[in-house]
């Protein structure tokens, strides 16, 4: 067998293993209909005080960057009125603040550039059946003599992003904070900006029951647009 048959087979190989990754990413990419975020709250509500009127509360941070403040200020209404809490009027006088904050971190995988067969490469192809490359898309079984070939690794893998809400709610009176609460969602991809007010509405699932340890709640999402 020829080096240049050998090459041809290695990539051959090469190529029915990407198309076999394709095809399973193209079946499972349909959109998800719940999400479960890791969700966290601490407090003591006061027994048989109910939720009433309330105004939003911004740092000076929020308040620079006022239209960004405003969109999340829009996705977490729904959640806090569904809590029992209403958006107050102007002129009248809330019993309550709430402050909202927002985070994405995009963790990136940088293990790839230690690896010398993650680019394309040219070079002499072994074959090897053992070894930390013995199953790599590049190998081949057989007791065929090394020649010319190429191999090519598949392209990187997606970013990790972390995506949090905190939910501060305030006696307007006093300034005591009444209910904290943390929402914390893992994906992979990119940051969905369409998952605040789901994560809003984790935050504030069980309100006012404080929940020390991060329990997930699944939250149903509302159907793709058109």
């Amino acid at each position: 067998m020829g080096p240049r048959l050998i090459a041809h087979l290695a990539w051959r190989r090469w190529w029915g293993a990407l198309a076999c990754v394709l095809a399973l990413a193209l079946t499972g990419c349909a959109a998800p209909t719940a999400i479960s975020p890791q969700v966290r709250s601490h407090g003591q509500w006061p027994a048989g005080r109910l939720a009433g009127a309330f105004v939003f509360e911004r740092l000076p941070s929020q308040q620079e960057s006022s239209a960004q403040q405003s969109a999340l200020e829009a996705a977490a209404l729904p959640a806090l009125q569904q809590a029992g809490f209403t958006l107050a009027a102007p002129g009248t006088e809330p019993a309550y603040t709430v402050q909202l904050g927002a985070q994405a971190r995009v963790e990136r995988q940088h293990w790839s550039r230690f690896d010398p067969f993650w680019d394309p490469h040219w070079g002499p192809v072994w074959p090897a059946p053992w070894g930390p490359y013995r199953n790599a898309p590049w190998n081949w079984p057989g007791p065929f003599p090394p020649g010319p070939g190429v191999w090519m690794a598949p392209p990187p893998p997606p970013p990790q992003v972390r995506m949090q809400v905190d939910v501060l709610i305030r006696d307007r009176q006093g300034g005591q904070v009444l209910h904290e609460a943390h929402a914390r969602h893992d994906r992979v991809g990119s940051v969905n900006d369409g998952l605040w007010p789901a994560l809003f509405r984790a935050a504030l699932a069980r309100f006012p029951t404080p929940l020390p340890e991060a329990v997930d709640i699944e939250v149903p999402l509302p159907p793709p647009g058109p």
